[in-house]
């Protein structure tokens, strides 16, 4: 039973509402079970029905409410739209760039990393790849009795998951002159030249090192363990290591953000901007934008005081990082200090030593704290003298469109935006000093439907390298469908193009071109038929007769290379006697 006056529900036997203290003789009940008021003239039935008219006013009360609820549900929706649209009205300048951020993610060397990793990857495949020569010129008189078409270079590939070995040979009318045989697995590497020698040569992966010390006579300094690890080892440090820098790039980021102040910070919105691109070499018009919002920075001799100062403090308090930045500073300075020729380590350890960490730490720290000492040399902490200006330019829905970048008279600008072609644009522009007004080095990225590249401008050079194709589909060596192209063009112009087709005439083929232009004119055409590999013969690499380079001194290996000459020798005078 209900009560008439307030509908609140009355217990059966109760004389009055709780609600509202009515009697309860005045509730009723209608038969949909919706509460009406009692009135005579409207004829209460008591027993639990009700009259017709009771009903009716019943109904247009029940979807009433039901309009008043859904109108004020959408008023709230359209108010939290509207809201996150124009939210950034109610933000400070610094505030509102730290958002676009948050939006508009930059950089990941883990992602890249990982990129990366994955384009280089191959899938398990058996192939075997016939080249032959469309056209050659360029390279001297060739003799009237040489057909080019029975010169072919073959490549068969065996590329598994735990070994992978190829052959290369090349022939003149189906004899074979030369080839060579390279195998690799997760421990050895081992390689071999079937007609020079008659013997293969095998080394562990992890005694490369005593081997070229061995062979060279020199001493080659230990390359921190890196050779040792296999290659899935690497990469899950690598993994990590990234993962690890994205991770302390975020952290100590947000703690220059802190030190930031928001006066340092301007906003203005409905502007109108022109992005620009260098792409062709000169500066074009790329967009232009309407109702854009731009975020200014201007950081003093003070700010960069304060920014380093802080980085610096925490810096000192990071252990983990020291040890990090020591781990990879002391590789590029072994590996640079033998590519140069020095054949010793000079980091913070000595070679034979075994590192101090804590010692390494320490020394690190002190040099740290020194640098801090000597801050105000760089920057006057009192200054309010401006060393860097930073502009941002963001859509109406907050994407970055632009970021800009000034030191001194120095300036770097990234763009990110989608063409009128729906290619998605990253362009990156240098300039070392404006007053000189030289074009800046460009690096131009576009991805889209129907293919990806990048352009790289600088100096007056150029440097370009594209695909073009829908990259739906592979081949069967990996190679997505479509054209490649590499040009460089300085003091002349070098084109290299690669196409890669289906062979629809042959189970499982492909087809490939390769094109070599200089100038604009064809200097060599190559024509490529790759099929499943059937005979793996030739791919035989057997590890147990194969010569262990760790067991050849330089007097063994003088001896195997003077007969690798010989041999060799004798087949130069036998394709000089083919020719003429």
């Amino acid at each position: 039973m209900y009560c008439s006056k307030c509908g609140n529900q009355i217990p059966e036997g109760a004389s009055f509402c709780a609600a509202c203290g009515e009697q309860a003789s005045q509730a009723t009940v209608n038969a949909s079970g919706v509460n009406t008021e009692g009135s005579s003239a409207a004829g209460i039935n008591t027993g639990g029905g009700s009259t017709e008219g009771s009903s009716n006013r019943g109904s247009k009360k029940s979807s009433k409410a039901v309009i008043i609820v859904v109108a004020a549900v959408a008023f709230i929706i359209l108010t939290g739209v509207l809201a996150y649209a124009n939210m950034w009205r109610f933000m400070s300048a610094k505030s509102y760039y730290g958002y676009l951020e948050s939006k508009n993610p930059t950089f990941s060397l883990n992602k890249l990393y990982n990129d990366l990793i994955k384009a280089t990857e191959a899938q398990p495949f058996s192939k075997e790849i016939k080249f032959t020569i469309g056209e050659i010129d360029g390279v001297g008189h060739i003799p009237d009795s040489l057909d080019l078409e029975d010169i072919s270079l073959t490549a068969m590939i065996d590329n598994g998951k735990n070994a992978s070995t190829g052959y290369l040979s090349v022939s003149y009318d189906d004899s074979v002159l030369l080839d060579a045989l390279i195998y690799k697995d997760k421990d050895t590497i081992g390689f071999g030249l079937p007609l020079l020698y008659g013997k293969n040569f095998s080394i562990k992966t992890d005694e490369i090192r005593e081997v070229i010390s061995n062979l060279s006579g020199e001493e080659v300094p230990d390359m921190s363990g890196i050779g040792e690890k296999s290659l899935e080892e690497l990469k899950k440090e690598l993994d990590a290591d990234t993962k690890y820098i994205d991770k302390q790039v975020e952290k100590y980021g947000k703690l220059a953000w802190k030190s930031i102040s928001s006066d340092s910070f301007t906003l203005t919105d409905d502007n109108t901007a022109i992005i620009y691109t260098w792409k062709s070499g000169g500066k074009k018009r790329a967009m232009e934008m309407g109702e854009c919002r731009i975020v200014e920075l201007e950081l003093t001799e003070k700010d960069m005081y304060n920014i380093a100062d802080n980085v610096l403090e925490a810096l000192l308090k990071d252990d983990k990082m020291l040890e990090f930045i020591y781990k990879y500073q002391n590789d590029i300075e072994l590996i640079g200090g033998y590519v140069n020729g020095y054949g010793y380590r000079y980091g913070m350890a000595d070679d034979e030593d075994k590192v101090d960490m804590k010692k390494a730490i320490e020394e690190m720290k002190s040099m740290l704290e020194e640098a801090r000492e000597d801050l105000e040399y760089d920057f006057d902490p009192e200054s309010d003298k401006v060393v860097m200006k930073m502009k941002v330019i963001a859509d109406s829905d907050n994407n970055i469109i632009t970021r800009e970048l000034t030191v001194d008279d120095g300036s770097a600008v990234l763009a990110t935006y989608t063409d009128k072609n729906d290619n998605k644009i990253t362009e990156i522009n240098f300039v070392e000093d404006k007053s000189y007004s030289r074009e800046p080095v460009t690096f131009h990225m576009y991805d889209g439907a129907k293919g990806k590249g990048i352009i790289v401008l600088g100096d007056g050079d150029k440097l370009e390298v594209s695909y073009a194709g829908s990259g739906e589909e592979k081949s069967g060596i990996g190679l997505n469908y479509g054209s490649y192209r590499l040009r460089v063009d300085s003091y002349d112009s070098v084109e290299v193009v690669l196409t890669v087709d289906k062979d629809d005439k042959t189970k499982n083929a492909d087809k490939l071109k390769l094109n070599i232009y200089q100038d604009g004119s064809r200097m060599l055409a190559l024509n490529a038929a790759v099929t499943d590999l059937k005979d793996k013969k030739k791919l035989n690499f057997n590890k147990k007769n194969a010569i262990d380079l760790a067991d050849v001194d330089e007097d063994e290996l003088e001896e195997i290379v003077y007969e690798i000459e010989d041999s060799l020798q004798e087949i130069i005078e036998e394709i000089t006697y083919m020719m003429y």
